[in-house]
């Protein structure tokens, strides 16, 4: 592999980790098991989850032939320590993110797909390709709670201005 595009999966593992504490590992593999690109924030064994990777691989593509995916498919698993999200690049390449047991699959999972999209930029780019490896920010139901008190201020607001300005003016026609 080319060093730019091993300085780019280096700068969008690095972007993807900081997007949420939940995230333990990240791994790429091909499908022998061999580590494209991986990085960690603490005791995981990237080999471990490379070898699981390569026994989940079978699942996948079982799953993407018989419900006729073709490119994609995904496998998540949870253990008493962590959770286990594989995400199908190409018929080659696996994604396989590790969270932590209380993570929210929901939460990362528009993540995890727009990650799995750049890297498939990635590997399928040329040496004079450019790829933007910024993340997004998604915005979450949860996350949009505390919105939400706001945007029923604003509302509120609205409404009282409306009705500021109806009564305002029915004093205006009444003193004409």
């Amino acid at each position: 592999m080319s060093t730019i595009k091993e300085h780019l999966f280096e700068e969008l593992l690095a972007n993807f980790l900081e997007l949420n504490r939940d995230i333990d590992a990240l791994i790429i593999s091909d499908q022998e098991g061999f580590i494209i690109a991986g990085e960690k924030r603490k005791g995981i064994d990237l080999e471990i989850v490379s070898v699981l990777t390569t026994l989940i691989n079978p699942i996948l593509d079982r799953m993407r032939n018989e419900f006729a995916f073709k490119k994609f498919g995904t496998a998540s698993f949870d253990t008493d320590l962590h959770r286990l999200l594989f995400i199908s690049i190409d018929q080659n390449t696996t994604l396989s993110i590790v969270l932590n047991n209380m993570a929210s699959i929901d939460k990362i999972s528009p993540y995890a797909y727009f990650f799995a999209e750049k890297v498939a930029q990635i590997l399928d780019s040329g040496e004079s390709d450019s790829v933007d490896i910024s993340m997004p920010i998604f915005e979450t139901e949860a996350d949009s709670g505390a919105n939400s008190g706001r945007m029923k201020q604003q509302i509120y607001q609205m409404r009282l201005e409306k009705y500021l300005c109806r009564s305002l003016m029915k004093m205006l026609v009444f003193r004409l």
